[in-house]
């Protein structure tokens, strides 16, 4: 899944319903505390950015493709009922 209203969706429910969500770079995987959207119309150059706290190594910002609201070499994934923000390199492994 790569659109970012759908995945904020679908992580928020999870981290309110108790259940673990993950991100990764492929190297490194911590849990996330919380995601939300940057306005396309109020960050420069119209890029908006998927925002995502991440535990103990604060936010990581993905870059959105303009104007699909995409993640831009990003996506979400579940493994073994947990989901997972991960490049989607990692996600096609």
């Amino acid at each position: 899944m790569k659109n970012a209203k759908l995945i904020l969706s679908q992580v928020a429910e999870a981290i309110a319903s108790g259940h673990s969500v993950f991100m990764t770079d492929g190297t490194v995987t911590r849990k996330v505390i919380k995601v939300e959207i940057t306005d396309f119309n109020l960050s420069f150059g119209k890029e908006g950015t998927f925002d995502v706290l991440v535990e103990n190594d604060g936010w990581k910002q993905i870059p959105m493709t303009w104007p699909f609201e995409d993640l831009n070499g990003y996506g979400l994934t579940e493994l073994d009922g947990n989901l997972y923000i991960a490049p989607d390199w990692w996600i096609a492994l």
